[in-house]
């Protein structure tokens, strides 16, 4: 395969990734655009934190200097929806011009619409809108919407869920990067989960897992060459690695 059908062929993976992406994005309500703003400024800051300069930071983005400097100020962290909103309520709840009831139809003001391109920022009015009145700060009533509480106290998951499932696919993909550049020593990811396991104990956890792993890797073996599952044009089993992962945290 040459390299324009291998690149073409990896790109092809990456849509796959990012397709399957859209089911969480759907989920958390989070705009395409949004989830390509976070993925841009995380990507920027990995190339900072593996010592690229700056001049190597814009040539490997292809963005401006501009924009570099702003996601390397980690100014991507204050736009999180969660935050927007707090600002949204606060600014509405403190604004003496605009009633705390306002009116769904544009036609008879004050509305939504005005408060929203007050006080809404980059957010949209339907998103505003489902998303507080899910949370309970505004009511909907006879063409009417009621601030209710002007404090935004997500219902959603713990931030503690966030941070895991963040760890598990950094890891993944992780896994993914050694096994493109390493295929004939590409890793078997097995993830651990050892719960109030006492830090000073988890190499030897590690220790006696992958020795069991590789026992029962040894036993498959076998079984493979007795049953004719086994193929010798095949890497070799002892060419096959084991990543093992400890969390003691559930979330």
């Amino acid at each position: 395969m040459n390299t324009a059908e291998n690149r073409t062929s990896f790109e092809q993976m990456v849509l796959g990734v990012a397709d399957a992406f859209v089911d969480l994005l759907l989920a958390e309500k989070v705009s395409v655009k949004r989830f390509s703003d976070l993925v841009f400024a995380g990507a920027v800051q990995g190339l900072k934190r593996r010592g690229y300069s700056m001049q190597e930071i814009i040539s490997a983005s292809g963005a401006a200097a501009k924009t570099v400097n702003r996601y390397l100020r980690d100014e991507y962290h204050d736009k999180k929806g969660e935050v927007l909103l707090q600002r949204f309520l606060a600014s509405w709840s403190s604004d003496p011009e605009l009633p705390k009831v306002v009116s769904t139809d544009p036609t008879d003001p004050p509305d939504w619409l005005q408060v929203c391109s007050k006080h809404g920022g980059e957010l949209t009015p339907n998103f505003l809108r489902t998303a507080l009145e899910k949370n309970g700060n505004i009511l909907i009533q006879d063409n009417r919407i009621h601030l209710v509480n002007d404090a935004f106290i997500s219902n959603a998951r713990e931030s503690a869920t966030y941070d895991y499932v963040g760890w598990v696919l950094a890891h993944h993909i992780k896994t993914i990067a050694h096994n493109l550049d390493n295929p004939k020593d590409p890793l078997l990811e097995r993830t651990l989960y050892g719960f109030q396991v006492k830090p000073e104990k988890r190499d030897e956890l590690k220790a006696f897992w992958t020795e069991e792993i590789s026992a029962a890797l040894s036993k498959a073996r076998e079984t493979a060459r007795e049953k004719g599952f086994y193929d010798d044009s095949l890497p070799k089993d002892d060419e096959l690695g084991i990543s093992l992962v400890m969390w003691d945290e559930k979330a």
